[in-house]
C-alpha cells in the first residue's frame, strides 16, 4: 500500500475515532447509530481452514453478534458506523471487556450473499493501525436465522 493510501486511513480513522471520542454528540451521529440498516437481520456462516467449528455473525438493530469464535460468543453495542470505500466499519463496545472496543470491518458483495469481514478488539484510547482491508481477510456466506440462531 502507498504511503498516501496509508496516511488517507490513518486520517480516516482519526477523524472519526475524534467524533466519537471527542464531542457528545456529534452532527452526522444520528444518522449513523447502531448497525447499518442493509446488515439488520443478516446472517452469515464462516468455517475457518482446518476447521470443523463454524463460526456465525449476525445484526440486529443495536448490536452485532458473533457465535462460536476463539473467543467463545459474545456481541457489541455498536455506537457508530461509516461507509469507506464499500467497508463498512463498525465500532461497538465489547460485551465482555467494557473499556475495549470491537471494531467490524464488513465488505458485502452486490447481492449480500457473500461479505468479506473482520473484527479486532483493542482499548477505547487506541485506534486501528491498518485500512479495513487488511482486518477484512475472511470470506462468510449467508445462511437461514434459525441456523445462526441456534447455534
Amino acid at each position: 500500500m502507498t504511503k498516501f493510501k496509508k496516511l488517507k486511513w490513518v486520517l480516516v480513522f482519526l477523524a472519526t475515532f475524534t467524533c466519537l471520542a471527542g464531542f457528545g454528540k456529534p452532527a452526522f451521529a444520528s444518522k449513523r447509530m447502531g448497525v447499518p440498516p442493509i446488515l439488520i437481520n443478516k446472517y452469515w456462516k464462516y468455517t475457518p481452514q482446518n476447521s470443523s467449528l463454524t463460526q456465525y455473525f449476525y445484526g440486529t438493530r443495536g448490536k452485532f453478534f458473533a457465535k462460536n469464535t476463539i473467543q467463545g460468543n459474545f456481541n457489541s453495542s455498536v455506537l457508530s458506523w461509516a461507509c469507506f470505500s464499500g467497508y463498512y466499519t463498525m465500532q461497538g463496545i465489547d460485551s465482555k471487556k467494557p473499556n475495549y472496543f470491537d471494531w467490524w470491518f464488513i465488505k458485502p458483495n452486490k447481492n449480500y450473499s457473500r461479505i468479506r469481514f473482520g473484527y479486532i478488539t483493542i482499548p477505547k484510547t487506541k485506534i486501528p493501525k491498518h485500512s479495513p482491508s487488511y482486518y477484512a481477510n475472511k470470506v462468510a456466506t449467508r445462511t437461514s436465522s434459525v441456523t445462526a440462531i441456534l447455534h
